[in-house]
C-alpha cells in the first residue's frame, strides 16, 4: 500500500485549521516511500506539538523542500533553531512566517545560517526590529523580505530603503485592498 497511491504524485500539500495538533507523524510526510515529490508544504493556522516541525527539518528528504509556510502557526523555538542549523534546508527558497512566533533573536540566528538561501520571506503580520531585518537582508543576498518593522526612525528607514525592492514594509503598504489579502496572502500558500 505504501508503494502506490495518488499521494505519491503530490508536490504541494496544505494542512490548515486542524482540530487536532499536528504531531510527530508530520515528519512522515517527507518520507520518500509516501510522498516522494512533495516540495511545497503549508502548515497554515495550525497547532503543532513541540518539536514536530523541527523533526520534519531533520529528515534527509527535507532537502527537497522548496517552500514552507508556517503562517499563523506557533512553530516553536526548536523549529526556528533547526531551520537555522539544519543542512537539509539548502533547497528552501520561500518561507511564509506571517503571524508566526519568529522573533528578532531567532531571525538573527537565521541570518547567521550557512545553509539557508531563502529568496522570499514573508512576515507581513510578524513585527521585526530594524537590526534583524537588515541582518537578514545582508546575509541573504537574493532575499526579498516583506515585514512589519517596529520603531523605524528616519535613519532606520533610510537604512532599510538602501535595500531597494528587496524590502517591502508590511501592513500599511500591502494590506490596503481585499485583492491583496485574497489574491496574494492566501494564495501565497503555493508555499
Amino acid at each position: 500500500m505504501v508503494g502506490s497511491g495518488p499521494w505519491r504524485a503530490l508536490a504541494q500539500l496544505t494542512l490548515g485549521h486542524n482540530d487536532e495538533p499536528l504531531g510527530p507523524g508530520l515528519s512522515a510526510l517527507l518520507d520518500d516511500a509516501i510522498m516522494p515529490r512533495l516540495s511545497r508544504l503549508a502548515v497554515a493556522s495550525s497547532a503543532v506539538e513541540p518539536e514536530a516541525l523541527a523533526d520534519l527539518l531533520e529528515q534527509p528528504s527535507a532537502a527537497r523542500l522548496a517552500s514552507l509556510s508556517v503562517w499563523d502557526t506557533m512553530a516553536g523555538e526548536d523549529f526556528w533553531e533547526a531551520l537555522a542549523q539544519s543542512e537539509n534546508v539548502r533547497s528552501l527558497r520561500r518561507l511564509n512566517a506571517d503571524d508566526s512566533d519568529l522573533t528578532d533573536e531567532l531571525a538573527l540566528a537565521l541570518s547567521r545560517s550557512r545553509h539557508l538561501a531563502i529568496e522570499e520571506l514573508d512576515m507581513f503580520y510578524t513585527p521585526l526590529g530594524v537590526a534583524a531585518a537588515c541582518a537578514l537582508l545582508s546575509a541573504q543576498p537574493r532575499l526579498s523580505l516583506r515585514c512589519d518593522v517596529r520603531s523605524a526612525a528616519l535613519h532606520q528607514r533610510l537604512r532599510l530603503r538602501a535595500f531597494g525592492k528587496r524590502f517591502t514594509p508590511g501592513r500599511r503598504h500591502d494590506c490596503g485592498t481585499p485583492t491583496w489579502i485574497f489574491g496574494q496572502h492566501f494564495r501565497m500558500d503555493r508555499y
